[in-house]
């Protein structure tokens, strides 16, 4: 059973006669969020059209690179530290 079915199971458990509904606050939110980044993104660039089928997949590739670029970054940083550390470390003689 999935952690869904469980969370419901145990709701009827304690009442019955409630199901709790879905709260749809956080995915309208992060629709129009969606929907303003997509805005944006035509605003800055207006010679490209953005099908609505093609949305959520322009969104995906956006979160990919940002994910990929923090990664990369933190890598570069925690590199030039240890660079930094051990040539300082070899300038002191330890």
């Amino acid at each position: 059973m999935n952690n869904s079915s469980e969370d419901i199971s145990l709701s009827l458990l304690a009442n019955p006669q409630h199901i709790k509904k879905k709260d749809t606050t956080n995915i309208k939110k992060d629709n129009l969020i969606d929907d303003k980044i997509i805005s944006l993104i035509t605003k800055r660039f207006p010679n490209i059209v953005i099908k609505d089928v093609d949305k959520q997949y322009i969104l995906k590739k956006i979160e990919s690179f940002c994910n990929d670029y923090t990664i990369n970054t933190i890598i570069e940083e925690e590199i030039y530290k240890l660079v930094t550390s051990v040539i300082i470390n070899i300038q002191n003689g330890t």
